[in-house]
């Protein structure tokens, strides 16, 4: 058996390292002690139809002139129904 394989337990199944070989103990009870910390909160309320409209709109014109810079149809991506707006900043 090489040297690798005596160092490290090797998960012949996906043939690669353990998490409890390749990771200090005090890594992984950081992660763990992050984890129960900041445990993942569903997202329960949708947003404001009028602030997401907003939204659209603000970043819409701030990202104007992206598929030039990048030579790539990046907008039409994000806002597939939109077209860029004249009155953004009116209320």
């Amino acid at each position: 058996m090489s040297l690798h394989h005596e160092q490290y337990k090797i998960d012949n199944r996906t043939n690669s390292l353990s998490v409890k070989e390749t990771h200090p103990i005090i890594a992984r009870v950081i992660n763990k002690l992050h984890n129960k910390i900041n445990s993942p909160i569903p997202i329960t309320s949708k947003i404001n139809e009028e602030t997401k409209i907003f939204l659209d709109n603000y970043f819409y014109k701030e990202m104007e002139g992206i598929d030039e810079l990048v030579d790539k149809n990046i907008l039409s991506k994000w806002f597939p129904k939109k077209t860029l707006p004249t009155n953004v900043y009116e209320e």
